[in-house]
């Protein structure tokens, strides 16, 4: 797939544990992306859900909701759909609805800028398997190796005091020690311009 013209290479591989449960986190933010909008960017997450709200920003049109669904906007571009969050823990987590048919996306946390190719960890998305990966220093490293996925799982990557952990359904599938990025300013969602075809029913920011 795409790398969004970043050095790609794969390093450090690890080795996906039992499946050991988690123990889920505060709720920062939900969006359950009621509505249909051309463009998330401006709008805010769910009220009801957590203590506070958020508004994301990023790309315009490149990612849009319809029929409940966050899905790939009008821009055939490489996009951005972020929430600000400077907590150290953190985890981005999604309810898969369709999973993408081309090319693939990526949930990031620890994200340092909107705009750009800033350091952060990322969970690649693709047609059939997701992976944990990081952006630093201008590359893409690999960092697990690849889990099956399928519509209606639900999937997180979060970031604890250095390690990096893919939770599939509450599940550990895969975890690593990192500590090339150790803060970051947001976390949200992000695309090469290829990507479509997929659904979100919802996304979540959590912290621990």
């Amino acid at each position: 797939m795409a790398n969004q013209g970043l050095a790609l290479k794969v390093d450090g591989l690890s080795s996906p544990p039992a499946n050991t449960p988690v123990v889920p986190g505060r709720i920062l933010y939900k969006d359950s992306f009621t509505g249909d909008t051309a463009s998330v960017i401006g709008r805010q997450t769910d009220a009801s859900v957590a203590a506070q709200r958020a508004t994301w920003v990023g790309t315009e049109n490149g990612f849009a909701t319809a029929s409940g669904k966050l899905v790939k906007g009008s821009l055939a571009a490489t996009s951005s759909a972020l929430l600000a969050t400077t907590a150290a823990a953190v985890a981005v987590t999604i309810k898969l609805n369709k999973r993408p048919t081309t090319s693939g996306f990526y949930l990031d946390v620890l994200r340092g800028t909107v705009t750009g190719a800033p350091p952060s960890y990322r969970l690649e998305i693709t047609d059939a398997t997701c992976r944990l990966m990081k952006r630093f220093a201008g590359a893409h490293t690999y960092l697990s190796g690849s889990v099956s996925i399928k519509p209606g799982d639900v999937i997180s990557v979060r970031c604890i005091e250095g390690e990096v952990t893919l939770v599939v359904n509450g599940l550990v599938l895969a975890s690593v020690m990192d500590s090339d990025v150790t803060s970051g300013n947001y976390a949200g969602i992000a695309s090469t311009g290829t990507v479509a075809g997929f659904e979100i029913d919802w996304l979540q920011v959590e912290t621990f």
